[in-house]
């Protein structure tokens, strides 16, 4: 009888504990956030009635990044057309395309997710996307010299 009382005192505790900090801690938190929102012509109240139409603004919805998504992601800073430079730059864009590929395909371990992470810095595609898209610039090296990107 003893330890089914320590048991439920112990899961008591547990529960309150757990009620702390997963909402109490953070609860004036969370108000300021609601109030903020609100401040902006009732934002949270229009989020908090419609919200399957905000899911997709405020949850990751765990698709997978596809090339083309990705690809769309970069410009890309050309030479001048007829030039030298375009030629070697349009072999390294076939090896970066090629790369990704192979990626898609599965036949390396890594994942276009992880090369968003190199790139950006960030795990998924924004819902809203990138404030401005990544440039992708080329440089030759010139002799005598060391560039580092």
């Amino acid at each position: 009888m003893t330890v089914l009382f320590v048991s439920a005192v112990h899961h008591a505790w547990k529960s309150n504990e757990m009620t702390y900090f997963v909402i109490n801690r953070v609860a004036s938190m969370m108000q300021q956030y609601f109030d903020g929102m609100n401040s902006c012509g009732q934002f949270w109240k229009m989020v908090k009635r419609f919200w399957k139409q905000f899911l997709s603004v405020f949850t990751n919805n765990g698709q997978k990044l596809a090339r083309q998504s990705f690809q769309n992601l970069f410009t890309i800073s050309w030479s001048p057309a007829g030039s030298n430079h375009l030629e070697e730059e349009e072999a390294t864009f076939f090896q970066w395309e090629w790369w990704i590929m192979v990626i898609e395909e599965k036949e390396m371990d890594h994942t276009l997710e992880e090369v968003l992470v190199f790139v950006t810095r960030a795990d998924c595609l924004p819902p809203l996307g990138f404030p401005q898209s990544c440039s992708i610039d080329f440089y030759d090296q010139e002799p005598g010299s060391r560039r580092i990107p």
